[in-house]
């Protein structure tokens, strides 16, 4: 092997282990921790359709007689997480429109923050079937 490959090689190396070590340190010291938040919605009102603007989030449809939308999101921040500050679940004239908002990219700093959303939104079959076209 040619020196400077072997240079980059050991380099490469010594970078991930002081990655490794910086993340440990930030876990150890409780900069941050793995934190987890739900929340639960439900709409007296009929909603005719459903709007989502998501981009990370997991929907999964389930039919039911009754309008709820069940929220949970886990993410390695340093405070707890305030679910209005990261999701905007809204019913006006029956539409029903959730929007992700995410969180800041402050993540160790300054890198996007990493997190994994799910949304479970319950209600008639009919209305599930006129979101499930604009979720592809």
């Amino acid at each position: 092997m040619k020196k400077t490959t072997k240079l980059f090689i050991v380099l490469l190396i010594v970078g991930a282990a002081g990655l490794a070590v910086t993340l440990v340190a930030a876990v150890a010291a409780g900069a941050i921790y793995s934190r987890e938040a739900s929340a639960s919605y439900t709409f007296d009102e009929a909603q005719t359709e459903i709007t989502l603007h998501t981009k990370l989030t997991q929907v999964e449809l389930v039919p039911s007689d009754e309008y709820r939308v069940e929220a949970y999101v886990k993410a390695w921040r340093p405070d707890e997480i305030d679910m209005d500050s990261v999701l905007a679940v809204r019913s006006e004239g029956g539409v029903l429109t959730i929007e992700e908002k995410g969180f800041p990219a402050d993540f160790l700093g300054r890198f996007p923050q990493p997190y994994e959303m799910n949304l479970t939104i319950y209600a008639p079959q009919a209305v599930l079937d006129m979101a499930e076209g604009g979720l592809s």
